[in-house]
């Protein structure tokens, strides 16, 4: 009986307990783990890091991660993850991050100066339904590319003149 593609594809190393594999395949896989520790994946071994780090709203995660930090301590949280994403990304590798927006002065001055911040407008959600609402309709979205930028995508054209792109 021949094996599965799950079976037969081996990740590239022993993950940590506290991280998850969610698909694995001869082509890839996700994992799903704290991104601070990434220090069992090889250096420029990534293709892709998708993040959506704590926005510092005083969740409770249950993990014993505090969300409840002050600016100084965010952005040594922030630069922590965003070292290991970009030191296991291959050149050319992308790092995409959902940001919180009220700590733009905490991350904005941490990522490199050629990144791209994309906007996610929500078109779900409470602050629909609401009425006036001081929820977020937006999330910024950072994209951080390893080296030279790919030129696969298409500008969408947009009412807005601060908007790169619209996901």
């Amino acid at each position: 009986m021949s094996q599965s593609v799950h079976e037969q594809a081996q990740p590239l190393v022993e993950l940590r307990p506290d991280s998850k594999v969610h698909y694995l395949a001869e082509d890839g896989v996700l994992i799903c783990g704290d991104a601070r520790r990434l220090l069992e994946v090889p250096d420029s071994s990534v293709d892709l890091v998708a993040t959506d780090p704590p926005f510092n709203i005083g969740l409770n995660y249950g993990s014993g991660i505090s969300d409840r930090l002050s600016d100084e301590q965010y952005a040594r949280f922030t630069q922590e993850w965003l070292n290991q994403a970009m030191r296991v990304l291959k050149p050319g590798g992308q790092l995409v991050a959902i940001m919180p927006d009220k700590l733009q002065r905490v991350w904005r001055p941490l990522v490199p100066r050629d990144a791209r911040v994309l906007v996610w407008l929500k078109t779900f959600g409470p602050h629909l339904h609401m009425g006036p609402s001081y929820l977020a309709a937006w999330e910024p979205i950072v994209w951080i590319v390893r080296g030279k930028r790919p030129n696969t995508f298409n500008r969408w054209k947009s009412f807005y003149s601060d908007i790169d792109w619209i996901v």
